[in-house]
């Protein structure tokens, strides 16, 4: 009886454990989205707020919290504000799970009082697993060849070495996306092609080689880079993760404040920002991350099975001793009292 309610316990244990690993991530609508910046101080089930190490989620983030500084934003919205220390947004690694492509929308709005150093990194958005498995968008880079300020791509997988491909700010302005300006950014990414918009225009494109199981478990993150990289100085509104490809009338129609998905979607042309053809380059260098991950699962929850199946061997092997030595035959010799030969 012992043996049998050890075994459904360590059938809990094992439920429990993968239960935890599944739940959390709510399904993304193709024509709503995910959102990750909405309304002040409300975070959606498959976000995860960060101020420094601390994990704010929306069962701990209360109302009266001031955390995370919410500032007047467009169009009479509100806007959150990321401070740049170390200040950013991460997904749920099971929503990336679901992803075969998407594309990310958001208002963005740069803050140059507080980002004076034209070589402090400004990342929107990063996806990693390791230095062999990556991709992220720079609104501003000091990249080699095109100068400090390039909105920059980055990505690299176990097939190929690390790439970039930057478009160096506009002669006389010290950003090449401006500061104190509101712009809507867009980035779109599937497995053969990463692409950049920005106020609703095509900015940057690159041909990438991703195998999206290949980042797994991966970090996703808004508004930080690689380990000690700087974190976003800006404020972000109606950012917007959708599960899935908008074409260009899609994402022109976001930056004019319309409906991607109406019938028929906006065809409004926006000028882009774009006045130089982009630059090539290679061998971006990365640190070395930790992969988190043994045969496609989790270390912890490696360890977690590692642990029970020790266990259920410990315990297989003594219930079949005791088993063992229930059904041993009895070998006792009785000796008889014998009359002695004369």
């Amino acid at each position: 009886m012992k043996i049998i309610r050890l075994v459904f316990f360590l059938v809990l244990v094992v439920s429990g454990c993968l239960f935890s690993f599944g739940v959390g991530a709510e399904p993304i609508a193709a024509v709503t989205g995910l959102p990750l910046v909405s309304e002040e101080n409300v975070i959606p089930q498959s976000v995860f707020y960060y101020q420094n190490t601390t994990q704010y989620e929306a069962k701990n983030l209360r109302p009266n919290q001031t955390v995370f500084s919410w500032t007047e934003g467009r169009n009479g919205g509100t806007a959150l504000h990321l401070n740049g220390n170390k200040q950013y947004i991460r997904l749920r690694t099971s929503v990336f799970n679901t992803l075969e492509s998407f594309t990310l929308s958001s208002w963005v709005k740069l803050d140059s009082a507080e980002t004076p150093q034209s070589n402090r990194p400004q990342k929107l958005l990063t996806i990693f697993v390791n230095q062999h498995a990556y991709l992220s968008v720079s609104l501003h880079e000091n990249d080699a060849q095109t100068g400090p300020n390039a909105p920059c791509l980055q990505w690299a997988s176990p097939e190929t070495e690390p790439q970039t491909i930057c478009h160096k700010a506009v002669d006389g302005t010290s950003f090449a996306l401006p500061a104190d300006e509101w712009h809507h950014i867009a980035v779109a990414v599937s497995s053969t092609a990463m692409d950049l918009y920005i106020d609703g225009a095509p900015y940057l494109h690159a041909d990438v080689t991703l195998d999206f199981t290949q980042l797994n478990p991966v970090k996703f993150y808004i508004g930080a880079g690689y380990g000690a990289e700087p974190t976003l100085t800006a404020l972000l509104q109606d950012a917007v993760l959708y599960p899935t490809i908008l074409d260009n009338a899609q994402i022109a129609a976001l930056a004019n404040d319309a409906d991607p998905f109406a019938e028929p979607p906006s065809t409004t042309v926006v000028e882009s920002l774009a006045t130089c053809p982009p630059t090539t380059t290679a061998a971006a260098v990365h640190m070395e991350l930790p992969s988190g991950r043994v045969l496609g699962l989790p270390i912890s929850l490696i360890v977690v099975l590692g642990a029970l199946v020790v266990l259920f061997a410990i315990l297989s092997v003594t219930f079949s001793i005791r088993i063992g030595r229930a059904n041993k035959p009895t070998n006792d010799i009785v000796f008889e009292d014998k009359e002695e030969l004369p």
